[in-house]
């Protein structure tokens, strides 16, 4: 901690401003002030199960949605090029020190909890993307002069704070909500400030309550006489705290002379205890537009609700591959790549669907019995081995299929028209009941 604040405050030698409106610096004081554990930051968010969980499946989600470079073959048809330099970014390696998954994950986590991330592309000369790094999002900022935009990163390189200009073109902004029209997101640690200080006060109240109560016991009543002398008094308290106070002494036999101990029967349903915790459970799941049963079991759930909640989950989480779908396009794309639509990248959202092996398995053979995939592709879904001598690279359809033209051919079953016959004279219905052509009486 001391290491953090030296290294904070450091900075006065640069006179580098020092405002509560940075998270570094509200953390460092509320901190020093005595109220970590109530203090909203990014550590103290994180050490909630509930948040911990919700930042981690959809920064997880994101990772796992591979993304992808596709060149256009066609008006309808594309395919994967490995060798475009975007490519080994976004699926192998970031960086040297970090894979492409950890840094989709880790930049997701940061654009939920502080509603921007930030990551700086290093190029060669010719200005070909070879690296990104992640920037802090605490120390990061855009900054937007009347017709230039730019963004400003600070950082500690052991000795100083320096700070970083940065084109647009070359950071890659993933970002959350925004309300105001900024070209900045939201964070949910300041805007949840009120919610969030709650749920770790809730979170305190669970470790006071198993480790010395968090509700008075009982009351212990002396019968002979009164303990007037304060110190007496504290020195009484004392003793029998330290010896049935706690998870440690609960078992243990409490044996007092000349007093009476009468027990405060108050359980945790009474408390509202558990009850206050589902709501917090559900508090944290509607800040992430999660559902409950994400977060943890849901005892009321059943699987067919679980399937349809996890369907609109979906849905909902796709905001966020939108999101790196426009800035990995806009920044790891040349300009004439994007004129004349030769390449795009794709979130490969197919990832994020999980079935039953038989469901699976059915909808592999529909699309191959169609022709949409290939044996080959199918077994390589499947983790088989393909088929030697070149047989699975085949595609088949059904015979019965025709090809759609202006005329289509009449089928060799066709059925001759009936022959044309004359329509019947219209009739009416005499009085004896018979029937004869109208005007015969």
């Amino acid at each position: 901690m001391l290491d953090k604040i030296r290294k904070y405050f450091s900075v006065k030698a640069e006179n580098r401003s020092v405002s509560l409106t940075d998270p570094a610096a509200r953390e460092i004081l509320c901190r020093l002030s005595g109220v970590s554990n109530y203090t909203v930051s990014q550590s103290t968010v994180l050490g909630h199960p509930a948040v911990w969980a919700g930042v981690n499946y959809i920064s997880r989600f994101a990772s796992k949605c591979n993304a992808e470079v596709f060149k256009r073959v066609d008006a309808t048809g594309r395919e994967i090029d490995k060798k475009h330099p975007a490519w080994r970014i976004i699926r192998k390696r970031a960086n040297q020190n970090l894979s492409a998954r950890n840094w989709i994950a880790d930049a997701t986590a940061a654009a939920l909890l502080h509603g921007n991330s930030y990551s700086l592309i290093d190029r060669d000369s010719n200005g070909v993307p070879q690296d990104v790094f992640l920037l802090n999002s605490r120390t990061t900022r855009v900054d937007f002069s009347p017709g230039f935009l730019t963004y400003k990163s600070e950082y500690f390189d052991g000795r100083t704070w320096r700070s970083l200009v940065l084109l647009p073109e070359n950071v890659i902004h993933i970002r959350g909500l925004g309300c105001d029209g900024s070209y900045s997101g939201e964070s949910v640690i300041d805007l949840m400030q009120l919610q969030l200080s709650g749920s770790l006060a809730l979170q305190n109240t669970t470790k006071e309550l198993f480790e010395k109560g968090a509700f008075v016991q009982g009351s212990i009543e002396y019968q002979n006489f009164l303990i007037k002398d304060p110190e007496q008094y504290e020195a009484k308290k004392k003793e029998i705290n330290e010896q049935f106070l706690g998870l440690r002494n609960s078992q243990g036999v409490m044996v007092l002379q000349g007093a009476t101990f009468n027990p405060w029967n108050i359980n945790a349903e009474q408390m509202q205890f558990l009850q206050s915790k589902e709501f917090d459970l559900r508090l944290i799941s509607l800040i992430f537009l999660l559902p409950p049963h994400i977060l943890a079991a849901e005892i009321n759930s059943s699987y067919g609700t679980v399937e349809v909640e996890n369907l609109a989950t979906l849905d909902r989480l796709d905001f966020w591959l939108q999101q790196w779908e426009d800035e990995l396009n806009e920044k790891l794309l040349t300009e004439k790549e994007k004129e004349e639509d030769t390449r795009f990248i794709e979130m490969n959202r197919d990832m994020a669907v999980r079935m039953d092996r038989a469901t699976k398995i059915n909808n592999i053979i529909t699309q191959r019995n169609n022709g949409l995939i290939s044996t080959n592709r199918a077994c390589s879904i499947l983790n088989e081995e393909p088929l030697k001598d070149g047989l699975g690279e085949k595609y088949y359809i059904p015979s019965s299929l025709v090809e759609v033209t202006d005329t289509p051919a009449p089928t060799a079953q066709a059925v001759a028209a009936p022959p044309e016959v004359a329509p019947l004279a219209l009739q009416t219905q005499t009085d004896a009941g018979s029937l004869a052509p109208q005007g015969v009486s």
